[in-house]
């Protein structure tokens, strides 16, 4: 086969709608990520596909038990602090309808529905204006206990993915869903000299519901990987490569891979300015507020 084609069937869900998605809700037999044969009091809680709070209200998983969304939901946090920018920016709303905040001491940064707010107190206004340049307002602020580690960022994006495959592609993932089981850093659980490669993102047009593209390799063309998705939520879409899979082992640390793959995120998305992040770090990190605000004068 040509090393330069490649072929792909995928899989899509739009977090519009009430749905619920997995097996047969009726006829559930075990959790597609821990295998755990199906008792109702083991799957008694509403398993989200999508974290609620990136907007998604009302598609469920029917096959994912309670020890595994648990387990998700502290993965999913990092995910949700690692986006609150732009969470906010657009306004969605998650649990109990509430909208994101991030807060520094009496600082805050809000939406307040029709207004983008930042809250400062009166005696840190003289050093903040300090900063006004030609009509533009510097703003760099740490948050309180905004906190996230980058690996849980990039094993969101695959949970995501992993929730909508049909129950028959699972079994390739098997070594995937085992790493998204392990806490701690990249080399716990994973064969050594394993790395990750990295995750592209970009600025679109905002939707109000997360959206999920899975592609799945049918060419066999082993200078690509096996598998990728596409998530977006607000305004930034992420592209990224499902790891670990049972096919082939793509090596992201090849520069002509990676280039190979730049190319065909580009050609098949279409995405401008796609920006590369390395999401491979269990450290803890702080999410960090660095904004401009275009000061409009009032004279006439």
């Amino acid at each position: 086969m040509n090393n330069n084609s490649v072929e792909f069937s995928w899989f899509n869900l739009s977090c519009i709608g009430e749905n619920v998605i997995g097996q047969p809700a009726d006829s559930v037999k075990f959790c597609r990520f821990c295998k755990k044969p199906y008792k109702p009091e083991d799957f008694s809680q509403r398993s989200h596909v999508v974290s609620e709070s990136l907007g998604n209200k009302a598609v469920i998983s029917s096959d994912e038990c309670d020890s595994c969304n648990n387990h998700f939901s502290k993965i999913e946090q990092d995910f949700f602090i690692f986006n609150k920018y732009f969470l906010i920016l657009d306004n969605i709303k998650g649990k109990n309808n509430t909208s994101p905040c991030f807060n520094q001491g009496n600082f805050k940064f809000y939406n307040s529905g029709n207004t983008i707010v930042y809250q400062v107190p009166s005696s840190e206004m003289k050093p903040i204006m300090k900063g006004l340049n030609n009509g533009c307002l510097h703003i760099e602020r740490m948050g309180n206990n905004d906190k996230f580690r980058p690996l849980n960022v990039y094993k969101a994006l695959v949970k995501f993915a992993i929730s909508i495959l049909p129950i028959s592609y699972l079994h390739s993932f098997d070594e995937t869903i085992h790493w998204l089981n392990i806490d701690g850093p990249l080399s716990s659980g994973i064969s050594s000299g394993i790395c990750l490669p990295p995750v592209f993102h970009t600025i679109v047009d905002s939707v109000s519901s997360p959206t999920i593209k899975v592609h799945i390799q049918t060419s066999q063309n082993h200078s690509l990987p096996y598998a990728w998705g596409e998530f977006q939520c607000a305004s930034i879409k992420y592209i990224f490569v499902l790891p670990f899979t049972s096919h082939w082992d793509f090596d992201y640390s090849n520069a002509e891979n990676m280039l190979k793959y730049g190319k065909l995120i580009t050609q098949i998305t279409s995405m401008p300015n796609i920006t590369r992040d390395d999401l491979s770090s269990y450290e803890l990190h702080r999410v960090k507020l660095d904004t401009n605000i275009l000061i409009e004068s009032s004279n006439p």
